[in-house]
């Protein structure tokens, strides 16, 4: 694991990063939210850092937790330019913009129904993705689907997690 001199660099880092950079957020998010090229950006990259990073001498699984969160920020940053080109955004003026109903017992149970079966979407769409992924990738690159090995070599390992 992490030692706390790794975390305390960690953050001493991004600070730096955020104060460097916030003079630019709203610059950098219009052209996010508004550039045609943004989707193919904010995926392209994400997978390319994903395959840049750094070989070890021995596997470790921080290649793909790494490649898990910028294929979770890729996806959030073509999720936030599709619902601003559906006009699904808007801006949050005070009151809220939206009114709330008291929360009965009956609008409770549907709203934990409606969870419980979004989960168990979710969880059966990601199961199918990891599936299939691995599959497709296992038969392009001639390989076992039961291989380890060749589950931790970096041309299948991260476009199976990317994906997933």
């Amino acid at each position: 694991m992490h030692s706390a001199l790794d975390v305390i660099c960690g953050v001493v880092i991004s600070v730096v990063i955020v104060a460097v950079s916030y003079l630019f957020f709203g610059n950098i998010e219009y052209i996010q939210l508004n550039n045609h090229l943004s989707p193919i950006v904010g995926v392209v990259l994400p997978l390319f850092l994903s395959f840049k990073y750094p070989e070890l001498d021995h596997y470790s699984t921080t290649r793909g937790d790494t490649t898990i969160i910028l294929a979770c920020c890729s996806g959030c940053s073509v999720g936030y330019w599709i619902n601003e080109h559906l006009g699904l955004t808007f801006d949050l003026d005070w009151p809220f913009p939206v009114t709330f109903a008291l929360l009965t017992l009956a609008a409770l149970g549907v709203g934990v129904a409606r969870f419980l079966v979004r989960l168990g979407m979710l969880v059966l769409t990601r199961q199918a993705v990891r599936w299939a992924s691995l599959r497709v990738l296992s038969r392009i690159d001639g390989e076992s689907v039961s291989d380890v090995d060749a589950r931790r070599r970096k041309e299948i390992e991260v476009p199976y997690k990317f994906s997933t």
